[in-house]
C-alpha cells in the first residue's frame, strides 16, 4: 500500500515548488498531477519529469485511459498531487487506488490548502477534501513558509537560472521562496 502525505499550507505558500525542490534530489522521475480546474502551469510545476491531468470526468473510460497514460510513466519515484484541495474524495481515493495498483511502494504526495482563503470569502472554515485528506493520510505536516535567504515570511517564488528542453518548454533550475525583499532584490 503507498505512503500517503498530505502537505498543506495556505494557498501560494510555495508547497509544490519547495516538495519537488526536495524530492528532485533522488535524481528519479516523478509524475505531478493537478487536480485545480485551471489549465494553468506555474514554474514549480516545470521542475517535475512528468505532467499528468487528472480527468475531467470520472467515467470508466476516462480512467482506463488515465490509468494507461499513468502505467507508461512508471517507474518513477514519487506522485505528487497538486491543488488536492480541489478532487473530490472519490477523486482522491480513486488516484490512490490506481496507483496502488500500478506500483504500491511508490509514495503519493497531496499538496494543498488546509482552509478557505480570503477571496473565497470564507477564511476560517476548513476545506472538507482537506479535513478528509488530514484523517486519511498517513503522514501530513505543513509548509515551511520562510524566505531562502532571511527567514522572513516567503510570499513570493523566484526562479534564479532556467534550463532549456527541447521545444519551447522552460525547466526551473532552481527555485527560491522568497520575500518581497529579496524578491525585488534578485529580480533587478
Amino acid at each position: 500500500m503507498s505512503k500517503k502525505i498530505f502537505l498543506y499550507g495556505p494557498q501560494t505558500s510555495g508547497k509544490t515548488t519547495r516538495l519537488l525542490r526536495l524530492i528532485k534530489h533522488d535524481h528519479g522521475r516523478d509524475i505531478l498531477m493537478s487536480g485545480e480546474d485551471k489549465g494553468q502551469v506555474n514554474n514549480g510545476h516545470e521542475v517535475c519529469d512528468i505532467t499528468l491531468r487528472v480527468p475531467e470526468k470520472w467515467d470508466q473510460k476516462s480512467l482506463n485511459r488515465f490509468k494507461q497514460q499513468a502505467k507508461e510513466q512508471f517507474p518513477v519515484n514519487h506522485v505528487l498531487v497538486d491543488g488536492a484541495q480541489f478532487l473530490s474524495k472519490q477523486q482522491l481515493v480513486q488516484l490512490t487506488d490506481i496507483f496502488n495498483d500500478i506500483d504500491p511502494t511508490v509514495p503519493i504526495i497531496f499538496a494543498g490548502c488546509q482552509y478557505y482563503i480570503a477571496t473565497l470569502g470564507r477564511t476560517d472554515d476548513e476545506i472538507p477534501t482537506s479535513k478528509f485528506l488530514m484523517t486519511w493520510c498517513d503522514v501530513t505536516m505543513p509548509v515551511d513558509r520562510k524566505c531562502d535567504f532571511c527567514q522572513r515570511t516567503a510570499t513570493r517564488l523566484f526562479i534564479n537560472g532556467f534550463k532549456k528542453l527541447p521545444g519551447n518548454k522552460m525547466m526551473a533550475v532552481d527555485p527560491h521562496l522568497v520575500c518581497n525583499v529579496h524578491y525585488l532584490k534578485f529580480k533587478s
